[in-house]
C-alpha cells in the first residue's frame, strides 16, 4: 500500500511539473507573440518616418 502512496505521489509530482512547464511554455508564446506585434509597429513606424521624410526631400 505505501508504494502506491508513494507512486501516486511521484506521479502527482509529475503532473504537477508538466503542468508548470505547460503554462511557462503559453506564457513564453504570449510574449514572444506581444514582442513580435510591437517589433511590427515599431518596423511599420519607421517605415512611415522613412516614407514621410522621402516625401519633404524632394
Amino acid at each position: 500500500m505505501l508504494a502506491d502512496a508513494d507512486l501516486a505521489s511521484a506521479e502527482l509530482h509529475d503532473r504537477r511539473d508538466v503542468i508548470t512547464r505547460w503554462e511557462e511554455n503559453l506564457e513564453d508564446r504570449r510574449l514572444i507573440k506581444h514582442a513580435l506585434a510591437l517589433y511590427a509597429d515599431v518596423e511599420a513606424a519607421r517605415e512611415q518616418r522613412i516614407n514621410v521624410a522621402d516625401r519633404t526631400t524632394y
